[in-house]
């Protein structure tokens, strides 16, 4: 559990500081998507804090429970984005994968 909390912790750390950070990369993505670009600094305040949530959540059981669904739901929202933008597999992939990655923390912190 403490690697895939790692992973998140990484993943989720990079990319809310890019979207906070307005680096030009998740600019062209907000253009291209369907959703106001103003959102961009806040949902990647809510990343930087599942990042640390992740990482607090390699100490605290229900803490990862926590991280855990919260980058559940992001991912499934973030997914559907992905999805209505017609966005290439390649560029889709990265929130199943991390979707998985929180049920992964989600199912060995409950058992």
């Amino acid at each position: 559990m403490t690697v895939a909390l790692i992973l998140l912790a990484v993943i989720f750390g990079a990319a809310g500081v890019a979207k906070v950070a307005g680096a030009q990369f998740t600019r062209d993505k907000f253009a291209r998507w369907p959703i106001d670009e103003r959102l961009r600094v806040r949902i990647g305040l809510v990343e930087i804090v599942l990042a640390v949530l992740a990482l607090i959540g390699i100490a605290s059981e229900p803490v990862a429970i926590v991280a855990a669904l919260g980058v559940i739901v992001a991912m499934v929202i973030a997914f559907r984005i992905h999805l209505a933008a017609k966005d290439p597999i390649a560029l889709t992939s990265g929130a199943p994968f991390a979707a998985a990655l929180g049920v992964l923390v989600l199912v060995l912190a409950i058992v």
